[in-house]
């Protein structure tokens, strides 16, 4: 399945290099995009993109496997053309908008706020703001947003 080109980035190069903008694949298959995608975070080599999305055909066109109609976060690999829906749980969407993506520099991290009550496991805050962070390898979310002293989950303040 091939992927089409529709969000453009700046990619850093290793060595502090800048290339030419880079367009990047965020769909699979052949319909464009049905919704816009922004803030997108870069891997240190370039082969990782994450970002946040409106769309809900990135995943092969098929709106069962993105229905919730919500900002999204996606991750994709440019070396093996592929692209996953980080903002779920279980295969289950979100049920809020995630925002503010970043990854880490070898692009097994991404971290992310998001208003969603279902990613992550007693989600005691409910729709307040939490950070959570995804491990590519494992496919694991993890709330990160927790008071140091105490571990509850922040509330939002």
């Amino acid at each position: 399945m091939r992927l089409r080109l529709a969000l453009s980035v700046i990619v850093a190069l290793v060595g502090g290099v800048v290339s030419m903008p880079t367009a990047i694949a965020v769909v699979q298959g052949d319909p464009a995009p049905d919704g816009p995608s922004f803030e997108p975070a870069v891997s240190a080599d370039g082969r990782w993109v994450a970002f946040i999305s409106e769309a809900s055909n990135l995943l092969g066109g098929d709106p069962i496997a993105d229905p919730n109609g919500l900002a999204d976060v996606f991750l994709v690999d440019i070396e093996t053309a592929t692209i996953r829906l980080v903002s779920s749980a279980a295969g289950v969407p979100a049920d809020g908008p995630s925002v503010d993506v970043d990854i880490s520099a070898d692009g097994r991290f991404v971290a992310f706020e998001t208003f969603a009550t279902n990613l992550v496991p007693a989600d005691a805050n409910g729709a307040a703001g939490d950070i959570v962070l995804f491990d590519a390898w494992s496919g694991e979310l993890t709330l990160v947003s927790r008071r140091g002293e105490t571990g509850a989950q922040g509330d939002g303040d």
